[in-house]
């Protein structure tokens, strides 16, 4: 058997710089939206959770362009008991159901992308959990956070086309979720 990590498991955290560089990114950006929400801690939980999460599947979307299924998947089902939990706390249930309803639709909007090859599917899945969690939190969160991922994933595009000057490769698309999730989490409210 090889050293090598099965298909389905992301490799391993490494103490590579690249990788101290993201753990620090990822403790500033929790640290500031724990200090963004700190007026509601359930909402901090949540939102701190997410980035976390986020910034880990960033890295590895980055490094194999793909987002595992055993990482989306807890956290879509941590976003859903969140926001539900949120929506009982904060009596106001009919919220935390449009927030799961907008993140289903959007779930479902960019599965028939996928299903067109126009976005692999790991993003899809993902989209559900950043989606319901910004709609939950409100005021355009979601809006400016697809206006912050599509801006950021272009500008890399344009950036690596020049570099290498070619057409000719693959863009990981998660990282760009998480950062118009961030974005959004960190700038409207």
């Amino acid at each position: 058997m090889s050293g090598t990590a099965p298909a389905d498991e992301p490799r391993p955290l490494g103490s590579g710089t690249a990788d101290m560089v993201t753990v620090a990114l990822a403790i500033v950006l929790v640290c500031a939206l724990g200090w963004r929400f700190r007026s509601d801690p359930l909402e901090a939980l949540a939102v701190c959770v997410t980035a976390a999460t986020s910034t880990r599947l960033s890295q590895i979307d980055f490094r194999e362009h793909r987002l595992p299924n055993r990482i989306v998947g807890p956290l879509a089902l941590f976003v859903v008991v969140a926001v539900l939990v949120l929506g009982l706390v904060d009596n106001d249930l009919e919220r935390a159901l449009v927030a799961l309803l907008v993140g289903t639709a959007v779930f479902a909007v960019l599965f028939v992308l996928g299903l067109a090859n126009g976005i692999g599917m790991g993003d899809v899945k993902f989209s559900f959990p950043l989606a319901a969690l910004l709609i939950w939190l409100g005021d355009g969160r979601l809006l400016l956070a697809a206006v912050v991922m599509v801006l950021s994933a272009g500008l890399y595009t344009v950036g690596l086309m020049a570099w290498k000057r070619s057409m000719r490769f693959a863009v990981p698309f998660g990282p760009f979720m998480a950062i118009g999730f961030a974005a959004a989490a960190l700038l409207l409210g």
